[in-house]
Formats: structure tokens, sequence, C-alpha cells
């Protein structure tokens, strides 16, 4: 934590103007000629209390989020830092987000992922834009509820219903865009209950993924599969199946209510989906703004 002016002064004041100048900075950032140029504002070759709590106001700032009303002379640089989770938003899972048996998709060994450098293979910024024909299957629609229920699994028996009600022929290389309902529970305000118990993908839905060689599957849940897992024992072996022994692209939080109400309405279940991935390097997963173009 930066100390105040009040305390800084006294210290480092060597001139005793009230003010500190680059040399007189109490510590190496402040006394680097670029950084130190960012908060002299008037550009009078060093800092007062203004400038100063500016300062000690950034460097204090969680997540190195801020917003500063500036005053000084010139033009004023705005600009953004961002800390997130890759998959706390939409986004879709990088082929490498998840390995066993000590391999990732395609038969790379876990050894080249790092904290330093993520996946050196199978990374977000191989994933490149998509654009498909994009189907809604929509569960509580072909079942006729509302929305599913926490730790419902999901069954290739569910998503012919969904495909039925659809009316469509799934083509390969398709993008289904599954619905269960649990967006309900994020537009509510509930983000804990929409980050826990949720319906989700079986296992049983793998072979039936596998067998129409989908170009991707999006959900509109945190976690893609059902939870809690069917079995504890074999955690997550949707995504491990997915992503590591078939280079299914898949994806979550997908915000599919709006398209869901349009779709019921003229009965067309069917658009022409696109996506851009932020091609993060070496990202487990990359953020994206998908379109339904009807």
């Amino acid at each position: 934590m930066v100390p105040p002016f009040e305390e800084i002064l006294p210290k480092f004041d060597a001139d005793k103007d009230g003010r500190i100048t680059m040399a007189e900075g109490p510590d190496d950032r402040i006394k680097n000629k670029d950084y130190f140029a960012v908060f002299d504002l008037n550009k009078d070759g060093s800092l007062d209390a203004k400038e100063w709590d500016i300062y000690r106001a950034i460097m204090a700032a969680e997540n190195g989020l801020l917003s500063i009303k500036l005053g000084g002379h010139g033009v004023i640089k705005n600009d953004d830092t961002v800390v997130m989770a890759m998959s706390a938003g939409t986004h879709i899972d990088a082929l490498g987000h998840v390995s066993y048996g000590g391999f990732l998709y395609n038969g790379f060994p876990d050894s080249t992922v790092s904290a330093g450098a993520g996946l050196t293979r199978c990374g977000a910024d191989k994933i490149g834009p998509l654009m498909s024909r994009g189907v809604l299957l929509d569960l509580p629609a072909a079942m006729g509820v509302e929305r599913l229920e926490p730790g419902d699994a999901l069954t290739a028996g569910d998503l012919d219903a969904a495909v039925e009600l659809a009316r469509v022929t799934l083509e390969p290389g398709d993008i289904a865009c599954v619905r269960t309902g649990q967006m309900q529970l994020q537009h509510e305000g509930k983000t804990t209950k929409y980050n826990h118990d949720s319906p989700g993908l079986s296992a049983q839905t793998i072979p039936w993924i596998y067998d129409h060689d989908l170009g991707a599957v999006f959900t509109d849940t945190y976690v893609y599969e059902v939870w809690p897992p069917e079995d504890w024992a074999a955690l997550m072996v949707v995504h491990m199946i997915h992503l590591r022994d078939m280079g299914q692209l898949q994806g979550q939080n997908f915000d599919f209510e709006a398209l869901a109400a349009e779709c019921a309405a003229d009965g067309t279940y069917e658009f022409l989906f696109t996506a851009v991935p932020e091609p993060f390097t070496g990202g487990c997963s990359a953020p994206v703004a998908p379109v339904a173009t009807r």
C-alpha cells in the first residue's frame, strides 16, 4: 500500500517545496520516467497531493480496475485492465482444457501445459472463427416444462425429442445449442443456484453427439454436463471424452432465452450461427459473443 501524501512529504521532499519529484520518489516504479509522466498531469516535473492520490488509488485498485476523472492539461488517455477467469462468462473450451492419462487431444503430453505459457498445444488461439447452421435444441419446450431441474441428466432420447420439436435433420458440422432453461436463474440474479447443481449432458449423450458429427455443442449451464456428476469416480467424463478423445468443440454459459422465444413464436429452430472466440495465446478457454441470425 502506497502511504498518503502527508506521510511521504516529510520523508522524501528533499527541497521542501511541498511536492515530490521523480528523483525524490520513494520507490523504483515512480522513479521510472515513463511511469512518472502518467501521474504528472500538469507536466511540471513533480507530483502534488492530488496527483499523488491518483497514484495511490491506482496502486490500491482491486484487480487493477479504476475509473478516475483526471485533471491537468493536454491529452488524457482512457484505458482498462480486465482480470477474469476465461470460463466465467460465455466461452468455448480449448481442446487442451482437460486431460487424462497424461495426454491432451491428439496425443500431446500434458507436460506441454505450464503456468507461465498456458496451453502450448491445443490452446484457445487455435480455435478460430465459427460459422455454420445452428439448431436450438429446446429441452424444456420438448418436455413441456419451464426449465429442467437441477441434476437432470439428459439422454440421447431427450436430444432426439428436441430435434423432433425443431423439425430438422441434423447434418455434419451443425452447431447444437442445447437449452435447459438454467440461464433463467442467472437472469433472476440467483448466481449461486445457477453455478451449482444443474441439468446437463449425461454420458449417454456422448455416442449421440459423435454419431451426428456436430461442429460444436453449446449449453446454457455453467458446468456443461450434469451436476452433481452421475458417478464421482468418472468426474467430468463428458468433458474428458469430448475434448481429449473426440476433439469436439463445446462451450458453456450461452444465453438462449431470447432465441428460444423467437423460435417458439415462428416454429423455426435453425439459424446462422457465427462466433469469433478471443484468441488468447495458450488460453484454456476463449470468451465469445455469439450471434444467431434468423
